[in-house]
């Protein structure tokens, strides 16, 4: 429940600082760039869904080796989907926004869609690895610990609107807190089940 709050929590309260602070264009820009992640994050979740059920059975069982060995797979397999679909797409952004919108494409829509989409590749990652932790059943910790994190993103991109920052800074915060929840994520993991984090 609380880490569904917080991402709630983090997708509004990102919405209403934006339209606050940029006005409705700027939100626009989001929404559109959540569209196009939506749609790539369509074929990459059917992956994610087929090997989690894997995952889990595996470390049930105690086969932590194909356990560990499911998640590089599926972490490998996702990411490599999402590259192949989105390399296409943001090599001809600016392009397949104008035959979509028009020549009415909000301010930053580019910008926004590109550090989404790279916000995806770090979230990718995190699916295999909170697959494991659930199936331990020590959810309390990684829950509490990834929620603060992404809870926390929202006070500092207030701070940094208020002082004048452009619109994407919030989207490059929002990658940067990932990245720490990424990585405070696979130590997490460690005290779950033994591998090498560089792995």
């Amino acid at each position: 429940v609380f880490g569904t709050f917080a991402n709630m929590m983090k997708e509004q309260g990102l919405n209403m600082i934006l339209n606050f602070y940029y006005g409705p264009i700027v939100n626009a820009a989001r929404a559109l760039s959540y569209q196009v992640l939506s749609a790539l994050q369509g074929f990459v979740g059917n992956v994610n869904i087929a090997v989690r059920p894997q995952i889990v059975q595996s470390y049930v069982k105690a086969e932590y080796d194909r356990c560990l060995s499911l998640m590089y797979n599926q972490s490998k397999l996702s990411l490599g989907i999402l590259c192949l679909l989105s390399y296409p797409i943001l090599l001809e952004l600016d392009h397949i926004l104008i035959i979509w919108l028009g020549n009415d494409v909000p301010h930053y829509t580019n910008i926004f869609i590109t550090i989404v989409v790279l916000t995806s590749f770090v979230n990718n990652m995190n699916t295999a690895v909170s697959a494991i932790i659930h199936a331990s059943g020590n959810m309390k910790r990684y829950q509490l610990i990834t929620s603060i994190i992404t809870l926390s993103s929202l006070p500092v991109i207030i701070i940094l609107c208020k002082y004048g920052a452009s619109p994407y800074v919030a989207f490059i915060l929002g990658l940067i807190f990932t990245i720490v929840m990424q990585i405070a994520s696979l130590f997490i993991l460690k005290t779950v089940i033994s591998f090498r984090i560089m792995e």
